[in-house]
């Protein structure tokens, strides 16, 4: 039996300010399958996973403190959160190759040191009666773990920048249709790339990249009932990950980037 209590406080300090106070703990079993060894697979190579004898729930402490100011002016809404907190892991889950099978690896997770996360994050968002709608949030963390990864000797969590952020802004054009921008930033982060492609393994410095997403959402009349043509385009200027492996001994696992390139779509919300 696992027991992972948790306690948070508002408090009220003034119509407009409110005070946010959070403790809380968790843990994480042993997982069967995760999306980092499930695009490995894919790639033709075979991993069997098994457990230490000795192997523990992963366990988490964290804190939490936030700042959220709220007021409206007539038909404008302002909205200003401020927050900042820190998680502390122990016992993290940590592989290790200790043999091998015909066309697979064996990998043993075992329990490592511990890790730490720290940040803070600030969001804003905007509304006026004209329909006119701001929204912005970012996050500046630091994520290391005690002790330094077997493979690289980096202390830094892999695929996880320090700092990442958006803007958002929707605005409708009378007589044209609802219009949406909305720009996403990914800082920079350490990807692991193993040999196949390239000769030898070696812990890759990511490039930050933006990605901009635009959409238009046009009422229609349709048998007397809410319609909409929505058309858009994902990733307008294609910011996508430049440097993929090739071949048939592609590193599978060396991806970072979007989720998509450039795509555009089109939909009809027809509501009854």
């Amino acid at each position: 039996m696992i027991v992972t209590p948790r306690a948070s406080v508002l408090v009220k300090m003034t119509k407009d300010l409110g005070l946010r106070v959070s403790v809380s703990t968790g843990f994480r079993a042993p997982q069967v399958f995760d999306e980092d060894l499930h695009i490995t697979q894919v790639g033709g190579k075979g991993l069997l996973i098994v457990n230490s004898p000795d192997l523990m729930e992963e366990r988490a402490l964290s804190l939490f403190a936030g700042l959220d100011f709220g007021r409206q002016w007539g038909d404008r809404l302002v909205q200003l959160s401020v927050e900042g907190f820190r998680t502390r892991v122990s016992d993290q889950f940590v592989m290790r190759e200790i043999g091998a099978l015909d066309n697979s690896r064996v990998l043993e997770r075992f329990n490592g040191s511990g890790a730490a996360v720290t940040g803070a994050s600030l969001n804003l968002g905007l509304m006026t009666g004209s329909g006119f709608d701001f929204s912005s949030g970012w996050a500046l963390q630091r994520s290391r773990l005690d002790e330094p990864e077997p493979d690289f000797g980096s202390r830094e969590f892999f695929r996880t920048p320090d700092f990442c952020g958006f803007v958002r802004l929707g605005r409708p054009v009378r007589g044209i249709a609802d219009f949406d921008v909305s720009l996403d930033y990914t800082g920079p982060m350490s990807v692991p790339h193993y040999s196949g492609y390239i000769p030898k393994d070696r812990l890759e410095k990511t490039e930050g990249f933006w990605v901009t997403n635009v959409l238009a959402r046009r009422g229609l009349p349709f048998m007397g009932e809410e319609c909409a043509l929505i058309v858009g385009m994902f990733n307008v200027f294609n910011a996508y990950q430049k440097d993929l492996d090739k071949g048939v001994d592609r590193d599978s696992g060396y991806i970072y980037g979007p989720g998509r390139p450039r795509t555009f779509y089109a939909a009809l919300d027809i509501g009854f």
